[in-house]
């Protein structure tokens, strides 16, 4: 049986059983991940139970013995590892940052605390970029508070009212919580995960990484190594995820209430040493692995809680990235810069046949013109190589094109500028029979220049872009698409040497 294929069975079985083994005594959590045996983790996939405290079979009743395997109709049993776990509630860099980054301290108005601001998020109620964070962090947990403003840094590292206020917070997903008393079972909540406004000036980037976040999100896995930014231990790169699918007791308010948190994983320091800490909760877990996106890391998790094993060794509690996205509505921050050129191509249009301020955005243009440019991209993979090129620059260079366009308002004038002829062409075909003219490529050959200043990896490629503009002059984009695909299989055939018949 192959890992996948073990990974896929325990996390069925743990499924089925996840209910029953939280009532046993002691039991503070279940998970799916490898065995560990005599202080060091082993190959093996298990059911993993975790409990506050590991005591010998003949201290506990027979009814709080977690029994050794978990047997499921028509499968093999599947093995149990009961773990000795820490957690620690996570209360909360303290410095004040402008423009504001993500890993930085945050925290509201109505309390002295710290956490952090994890980054950015698309939030698809109303397409407009918010910041990410936990629950705890800036809202009440069980009810949403009267003070909604959110500062940076939090109260605790110094922040003041109103000179720090950054935003305010606009959803949160509720956290069920109960008295912290013994034999409590509180009822269990998705992630602990809110969003908030921005009301300053941001920077898409990661402190210290300096790369943009949540331009890409991914799956946490087991054996995944990961890195975090965030306001007390700062960028610590030494986690490993050693336990996924989790479903997590945690303790609040200095250990007087009790939440369950659901869609959760676990990573493991890989040195011994801190790999979060009070303070950090918020933070975003990345892959250190580069996505598809180049210049960026995938997003994997938020940050909730962390705590020790029962050897000492540091560990970190995140909920799933892609759970807290779908609990509150959240896409990547690219979607959010489409949506932008799109409503303002559209918006331009409408103000200039109207003469005067443009009319209010149907929604529906975006469902319908996301389509059609998904289906435009497909077309361009399908026509040849210069087509595949182009959509791989589309493809891994999204996030550095779009954090300049966030934050460069005059770039963003001259990409929709220069897009504008096309995007509001009704199909495809129309697109590719639409001509280059002057005011495009002038548009699009100064919006290159400011790319090249503010995203000098770019320049390369964008000197390459530059050197042809001027020469496709009038010249329909379909045709261009056929005479560069007809000049590269020329080229290709032309470089290839003699061979023996």
């Amino acid at each position: 049986m192959t890992q996948a294929e073990q990974v896929m069975r325990a996390l069925s079985t743990q499924e089925q059983y996840a209910e029953q083994l939280l009532q046993f005594r002691h039991v503070i959590g279940v998970a799916t991940g490898y065995r560990s045996r005599r202080g060091r983790t082993t190959s093996e996939i298990c059911v993993q139970v975790f409990v506050d405290r590991k005591l010998p079979p003949e201290s506990l009743a027979a009814a709080d013995v977690v029994p050794r395997s978990l047997e499921v109709a028509g499968q093999s049993s599947v093995g149990t590892d009961v773990m000795e776990i820490t957690i620690e509630a996570q209360p909360p860099d303290p410095g004040r940052y402008r423009p504001v980054p993500a890993g930085c301290s945050i925290g509201p108005e109505s309390s002295v605390s710290a956490g952090t601001l994890g980054g950015w998020g698309c939030d698809q109620t109303d397409d407009t970029i918010v910041l990410l964070t936990n629950n705890h962090v800036i809202s009440n947990l069980d009810a949403l508070p009267a003070l909604r403003r959110i500062v940076q840094p939090g109260r605790l590292d110094g922040g003041v009212l109103p000179d720090d206020v950054i935003g305010s917070l606009k959803r949160h997903v509720v956290v069920n919580t109960v008295p912290n008393t013994p034999g409590a079972a509180p009822p269990p909540s998705v992630v602990d995960a809110a969003i908030g406004t921005i009301d300053v000036d941001y920077t898409p980037n990661l402190l210290q990484l300096n790369v943009p976040v949540t331009y890409e999100i991914r799956t946490p896995a087991l054996a995944m190594n990961v890195q975090k930014r965030g306001r007390t231990t700062r960028l610590t790169t030494n986690g490993r995820i050693t336990s996924i699918n989790a479903t997590i007791d945690i303790s609040y308010r200095s250990g007087t209430r009790l939440g369950r948190i659901q869609n959760a994983f676990i990573i493991t320091s890989t040195d011994g040493s801190l790999f979060s800490d009070r303070g950090d909760s918020g933070s975003l877990i990345l892959d250190q692995v580069e996505g598809e996106l180049e210049g960026a890391f995938p997003v994997v998790g938020l940050l909730f809680g962390g705590g020790t094993d029962a050897g000492g060794t540091p560990v970190t509690i995140a909920n799933d990235i892609n759970a807290v996205f779908g609990a509150l509505n959240l896409t990547t921050v690219c979607t959010c810069v489409a949506r932008a050129v799109i409503r303002a191509v559209f918006g331009a249009e409408s103000a200039e046949a109207r003469g005067d301020a443009p009319v209010p955005f149907d929604r529906q243009i975006y469902v319908h013109k996301e389509r059609q440019l998904r289906r435009f991209r497909d077309q361009l993979r399908e026509s040849g190589v210069f087509g595949e090129e182009i959509d791989k620059l589309i493809r891994t260079q999204t996030a550095r094109v779009g954090s300049v366009l966030t934050h460069d308002e005059q770039a963003f004038g001259l990409l929709v500028r220069a897009l504008r002829p096309f995007v509001k062409q009704p199909t495809n075909l129309d697109v590719l029979e639409t001509r280059l003219d002057r005011d495009s490529i002038d548009s699009l050959l100064k919006f290159a220049a400011r790319l090249s200043r503010t995203a000098p990896k770019m320049r390369a490629r964008i000197a390459g872009a530059k050197a042809i503009a001027r020469a496709v002059e009038g010249a329909t984009l379909g045709q261009v698409l056929r005479a560069a695909n007809l000049s590269l299989e020329r080229g290709a055939k032309s470089t290839r040497k003699p061979g023996r018949r």
